[in-house]
């Protein structure tokens, strides 16, 4: 993969696995509960939301429905 020509599946991808990595890590940092970490997982989480729209980023493991209202609550 030339990183100068990448496909719009692999931009997708690229960007899923770095999005999802860094709220894993976000989720799992011991200071978890301050309101700077707070804010970093909400705007993560909104990237996810928008990429989640994508036509086909459901072919790459993002679920929509997942990031629906009832489940908002879940990530913060």
């Amino acid at each position: 993969m030339d990183e100068n020509n990448f496909t719009d599946d692999e931009v997708l991808s690229l960007l899923i696995f770095l999005i999802s990595g860094r709220l894993n890590e976000l989720l799992g940092a011991a200071s978890a509960n301050s309101g700077f970490i707070k804010g970093e997982i909400a705007a993560y989480t909104d990237c996810l939301k928008m990429v989640a729209t994508w036509e086909s980023a459901q072919k790459h493991g993002l679920d929509p429905h997942y990031f629906a209202k009832e489940n908002e609550d879940d990530l913060l």
